[in-house]
């Protein structure tokens, strides 16, 4: 009898093993192919790279095609210290960022991109490289939302917004009594201040950079909203696939190290169009 237990006891051990031995496999299967954008990358030595142009995150000069900017200069040096060729695959849209990563047409977007909760369900991004806001821009005379934002929140006025990009979501969210009007998702940002300056729409939400060229080209036209804070302040970092857990890493300890050098500081200086623009990423240490 006392046999035919110790029996049963081995057996049940050895089912227990192969069950845990099957599961781990799998669990490591499962792991690999989350990141076999990862291993492509390091076995040819190559990233592919897909962009929008986005002054000056990301800039393609529509005469020599040449690119720059803040978010370009970063990923250059990434891609330089972690001896990797840069291959740019294309240009995208804000509506079809998910779907190019998703699809692998690109391992990565290096423009200034804001994770939110519908874009983090289907794709993983950096760590920030800086932060930006979006604030509220009228016409210069309309002084019916300084300090007093909830009046946007009325079937009287018509928000600017571009399909797929952040406004939209702002709009939608933040103010759902309000119209919108809403250009397509190539458009340039600063159309959405165009409208608001041809009486198309009341207001647009931009980031400072953006209203303040459009601004400098057009004076006297529209201004911020006075008395309000900041709509949305957001990370601005790179998309990459759902799941790719050891490229995120690569990329993130890149990053990190050119934040901690200073050299991310210095981009900034360069492309700031003017103090106070973009928002520095907080070091876990920085001296007075």
């Amino acid at each position: 009898m006392k046999k035919n237990n110790g029996l049963v006891s081995m057996l049940c051990g050895l089912l227990l093993f192969s069950v845990c031995f099957v599961s781990c496999n799998k669990n490591a299967q499962n792991n690999d192919s989350n990141n076999k954008v990862y291993d492509r990358i390091l076995k040819s030595g190559e990233i592919k790279v897909a962009y929008i142009s986005y002054p000056p995150g990301f800039i393609k000069d529509p005469n020599t095609g040449k690119f720059s900017g803040l978010m370009h200069d970063v990923f250059s040096e990434v891609a330089k210290n972690l001896d990797l060729k840069i291959v740019y695959q294309e240009e995208v849209t804000w509506a079809t960022l998910v779907e190019t990563v998703e699809s692998e047409k690109a391992d990565i977007i290096i423009s200034p991109i804001w994770p939110t909760a519908q874009r983090g369900k289907y794709a993983d991004f950096t760590i920030p490289i800086y932060l930006g806001s979006l604030k509220a821009y009228c016409r210069i005379d309309d002084n019916r939302f300084d300090g007093n934002v909830n009046r946007i929140n009325s079937s009287d006025i018509t928000i600017s917004t571009i399909d797929g990009e952040i406004s939209t979501n702002v709009a939608v969210e933040d103010f759902p009594k309000a119209k919108i009007t809403g250009l397509p998702n190539t458009t340039d940002i600063s159309q959405m201040l165009l409208n608001v300056k041809d009486k198309k729409a009341d207001v647009a939400f931009v980031e400072p950079f953006v209203a303040g060229s459009f601004m400098l080209a057009n004076p006297n036209i529209i201004k911020e909203v006075e008395g309000i804070r900041p709509l949305r302040i957001y990370p601005n970092e790179m998309m990459i696939k759902k799941g790719e857990y050891k490229l995120q890493s690569m990329i993130n300890i890149a990053i990190q190290e050119l934040l901690n050098s200073g050299y991310v500081d210095k981009v900034i200086a360069k492309y700031e169009p003017f103090k106070g623009a973009f928002y520095p990423t907080a070091l876990p240490y920085r001296e007075d």
